[in-house]
């Protein structure tokens, strides 16, 4: 009988299912805790806990048998998988832990074209903060293949430090800073006219409108960046 990956239960202990090659799964839950040995869990709430809830759960479950399970937000989802689990070994379900200790892995995987794990696919920023999170992906995107670099490489930022983080703003803000200095050179024009109007010669107006053309996009383009990040 062959298992969904296609290998026997027989060959569980060789087969390396996929996701083991980015995030290395525990071995399968196997031990028979002694029927009178339980243990209650409450899992909390918390996006970082709901990805480690699943394999801490498995190492229980060795030692333990779960009879009292509760929890909230995700510790709640993760409580209802731990609970379906000792639900399955009760009844003599093949490898009841196996969901719990194959999700981590699972969450690693790259979806869609490569460019995002199914952890990251499943949050949606709001329109104020889709910049920021892609500035964060990318500035620590690691330089190493995800597949073949160590936890310490893949963790760590690319190179390029000030300069490349200052380089991916002006990337994700490009539409605000240029509209900042767009009416700079805007507002600096119209200055100008109006001292032309008023009766100043036209080489000491051109001398202001270009000292106003320097001086008011950085700080206006700044006033539009802010207002994005807000």
């Amino acid at each position: 009988m062959l298992n969904a990956n296609g290998a026997s239960p027989t060959d569980m202990d060789d087969f390396t299912p996929p996701g083991d090659d980015i995030v290395p799964a525990p071995r399968p839950v196997r031990e028979e805790p002694p029927f009178d040995r339980y243990c209650d869990i409450v899992l909390t709430g918390g996006v970082a806990s709901g990805v480690v809830y699943p394999w801490a759960i498995v190492e229980l479950a060795r030692h333990y048998r779960f009879r009292n399970i509760g929890g909230t937000s995700v510790g709640a989802l993760a409580a209802a998988l731990a609970a379906a689990a000792e639900y399955g070994r009760r009844t003599g379900f093949e490898q009841p832990f196996e969901a719990l200790r194959r999700a981590p892995a699972d969450l690693a995987h790259l979806v869609g074209e490569g460019k995002a794990t199914r952890m990251l696919s499943l949050f949606q920023t709001n329109v104020h903060g889709k910049r920021l999170i892609w500035i964060w992906g990318q500035y620590y995107r690691g330089n190493a293949d995800r597949k073949t670099a160590s936890d310490e490489a893949r963790r760590a930022p690319r190179e390029g430090g000030f300069r490349r983080l200052l380089g991916l703003v002006l990337c994700a803000y490009s539409e605000p800073i240029w509209l900042g200095v767009l009416d700079g050179a805007v507002l600096a024009v119209f200055v100008s006219l109006v001292l032309v109007l008023m009766g100043l010669q036209l080489h000491h107006a051109v001398a202001l409108a270009a000292l106003l053309g320097a001086a008011l996009p950085l700080p206006l383009a700044a006033v539009a960046l802010v207002r994005a990040l807000l």
